[in-house]
């Protein structure tokens, strides 16, 4: 065996060997995710999962930002705001979804529904003309509280909207 073909097969064991699933490594749709906090979810098709962690002065999120949007950067945690998609990344005809656990000063102490979730159990936020929507919900089991928001693009409409609703209704805590 040559050197260049050494070097490939070097690279193709080492690729292989990096693509078990790890805490940061995508999950896309159709699929079901299952979060290390106890929450599950079922990802439509072409969306995608990206689980993550945060740590602020203000508190501190762990999850899964669920989209139709290739790639996002890590939800934002601002003092006073629900967890959330960084809103400037989500085009007009998208959707991304944050479920996390959130200790923040944030969280709603009532309004808090429990699964199966509703489109209807989110809270609709404003948004200016064609910016993305913000929607919140909290929800709880196993004795712990999740929130779940969502970005909603100024042009997701059908298709996306259809996936969304399913998404939420998917939302199941292990008890």
């Amino acid at each position: 065996m040559n050197a260049r073909a050494a070097f490939v097969c070097v690279m193709l064991i080492g690729t292989f060997a990096g693509c078990g699933s790890t805490a940061d490594s995508p999950v896309a749709g159709p699929n079901l995710y299952r979060d290390p906090a106890g929450w599950q979810v079922l990802v439509p098709a072409g969306w995608r999962v990206m689980p993550f962690s945060l740590q602020s002065p203000t508190g501190s999120a762990e999850g899964a930002q669920i989209s139709n949007v290739s790639t996002l950067p890590r939800p934002v945690a601002e003092y006073g705001m629900p967890l959330q998609t960084n809103g400037n990344r989500v085009p007009s005809s998208g959707i991304a979804v944050v479920i996390a656990t959130d200790d923040g000063p944030e969280q709603s102490s009532d309004g808090v529904f429990s699964p199966p979730l509703t489109r209807d159990d989110l809270i609709a936020g404003s948004c200016l003309a064609e910016s993305p929507c913000l929607d919140v919900l909290w929800f709880s089991g196993n004795g712990r509280t999740f929130i779940l928001t969502a970005k909603i693009g100024s042009s997701a409409y059908g298709q996306q909207q259809d996936a969304l609703s399913r998404l939420i209704r998917s939302v199941t805590v292990e008890e």
